[in-house]
């Protein structure tokens, strides 16, 4: 049997994540002294709510190799292949995490797939993996479809306001200023 498992930067919610058996590893999102389990202790609704109540802006940490070594050791106890899909490694530390905590168990079968992405493009890579273990497609095969993916995807979306652009410091104050009188809205990728 092949498990796949994702990081919740792919934005798949518990309850997809439950009907498809997929299964799900939180990041950390720090507003302040309060950190919670994206997804777990905070979902989308209020992390927006705190983001907009707060001058500062959050902080996210993937989670430790010694979280991803339990899940690991949870999910692959019974024999099982493990398929993890993780946040671009440009974006985020988890698919270091993930490999320290693979190398801690090299007789088992743990498979770390980078997905140069994140959200919608990490979270049809995921599905893509569940529905081709679902038909017993064996790892190479779902290795070298996710790798066809990941060199034709590409995400993009655009933000609703500057605001929280400029408060990261991805834009200056005028260019702000200028964008909201504008009301210019920026296609990210």
């Amino acid at each position: 049997m092949i498990r796949v498992l994702v990081d919740s930067a792919s934005s798949i919610s518990p309850e997809v994540a439950q009907q498809l058996g997929l299964h799900v590893i939180p990041m950390k999102v720090s507003f302040g002294e309060e950190t919670f389990l994206d997804g777990i202790t905070l979902d989308a609704s209020g992390f927006y709510d705190r983001l907009m109540a707060r001058r500062h802006l959050p902080i996210t940490s993937q989670p430790s190799a010694g979280e991803f070594l339990d899940v690991f050791q949870r999910l692959t106890g019974d024999g099982s292949e493990l398929l993890c899909i993780l946040i671009s490694h440009q974006m985020s530390g988890t698919l270091s995490s993930a490999e320290a905590a693979r190398d801690m168990l090299p007789e088992r079968s743990i498979h770390i797939f980078n997905s140069l992405s994140v959200s919608i493009g990490q979270a049809l890579m995921a599905l893509a993996a569940v529905d081709m273990a679902s038909a017993n497609q064996p790892i190479e095969a779902i290795l070298a479809q996710l790798e066809r993916m990941r060199a034709q995807m590409r995400v993009f979306f655009v933000v609703d306001t500057l605001e929280f652009l400029q408060r990261g410091g991805r834009i200056g104050g005028a260019a702000a200023l200028l964008g909201t009188m504008l009301s210019i809205k920026p296609l990210l990728h």
